[in-house]
């Protein structure tokens, strides 16, 4: 039985939307919500709903205090929600649409925790990624629901198109880059974005993530980041997959716009910090899989290109789960 407070809930709204990057902060999600409004505001907006509605429905269907006011169902309803606005035009079936998605994220997160259960692995972005993907696969260009129309699914941004970005590399340019594949984690498209990602993600400072599994052999609950390098790993992971990117001659414009960066901001964080300590041998792993991630990113993206979808986290769930399961075997090595 739910025993929270209104201030608790309202704090756990923030808290699934810091989630989102793993940081159960109100004041990470609060700064997450600004970034975005620097993008657009109606994406900060849904952002809110998104996270407001699944802890809503976490709460209905029985969820525990724990998962509540950690913010473990607001994430997934955070993305998903955002996902659906954006790829969707805006109309009153689509606004429905996109609360029945999200409502239904917060299912998927019990369905596929519980699932995970005999693995030892973590649900991750999952739900967000299946709940999207169905919904959106459903009412697509090569979908068999046509209640909003044509739909380009792969035209990212019909409200705001993309600039086509001057393909010389300048330093600045390679400094915006890095802070655009922060942004992308939420979808935003702007530097500023990035910046204010990470200046949240420096101030979550140090706490134990209820993310942190201690039944996953080589994981730890005695995990997080001191203050200051939240902001700085996730940097990282951002310039890893960008460089790889770059140096396997992916498009320069899914370059520029940071593509190649948020599932390697996602991965890093994950496993190093989140799920490991953070320590030289977990650096060397860590790394090692945002490579990885951007590779599974270009894959999954040329599987998807002849459908026009979006890849989302996905190539960040799939790397994740293998690295984390693969660790079970060295339990003494990845602390």
């Amino acid at each position: 039985m739910i025993t929270i407070n209104f201030i608790e809930f309202i704090d756990s709204i923030f808290k699934g939307i810091g989630q989102v990057q793993f940081h159960d902060s109100a004041i990470t999600g609060v700064l997450f919500l600004v970034g975005l409004a620097i993008y657009s505001r109606r994406l900060a907006l849904w952002g809110f709903i998104g996270s407001l509605v699944a802890t809503l429905v976490g709460i209905a269907i029985g969820g525990n205090n724990w998962w509540v006011t950690f913010g473990l169902f607001g994430f997934n309803g955070e993305l998903t929600a955002t996902a659906l606005w954006l790829f969707i035009k805006p109309s009153k079936r689509s606004v429905v649409y996109t609360l029945f998605g999200t409502a239904l994220s917060a299912v998927v997160m019990v369905f596929l925790t519980r699932f995970f259960v005999p693995w030892g692995l973590p649900a991750l972005t999952g739900p967000f990624n299946i709940t999207t993907m169905l919904l959106l696969w459903a009412v697509g260009a090569g979908g068999v629901l046509h209640g909003f129309g044509k739909l380009n699914v792969g035209d990212f941004g019909w409200w705001m198109p993309w600039p086509t970005m001057e393909e010389k590399w300048t330093a600045a340019e390679c400094v915006k880059t890095a802070f655009r594949g922060m942004s992308q984690v939420m979808f935003s498209d702007h530097w500023l974005t990035g910046i204010v990602f990470f200046i949240g993600l420096t101030l979550g400072g140090y706490f134990l993530y209820p993310w942190s599994y201690s039944h996953i052999p080589g994981g730890t609950t005695n995990v997080g980041f001191p203050l200051g390098l939240g902001g700085v790993v996730a940097l990282m992971g951002s310039v890893i997959g960008t460089l790889t990117a770059i140096g396997l001659r992916a498009d320069k414009q899914a370059v520029h716009h940071g593509i190649f960066g948020y599932n390697g901001v996602l991965t890093a964080l994950a496993l190093f910090g989140v799920f490991y300590t953070l320590n030289p041998i977990n650096l060397v792993y860590a790394i090692f899989f945002i490579i990885v991630s951007t590779l599974i990113m270009a894959a999954i993206m040329s599987i998807y290109a002849p459908y026009k979808m979006p890849a989302l986290t996905l190539p960040f769930c799939v790397t994740t789960w293998i690295a984390i399961y693969a660790t079970q075997i060295f339990t003494g090595v990845f602390v």
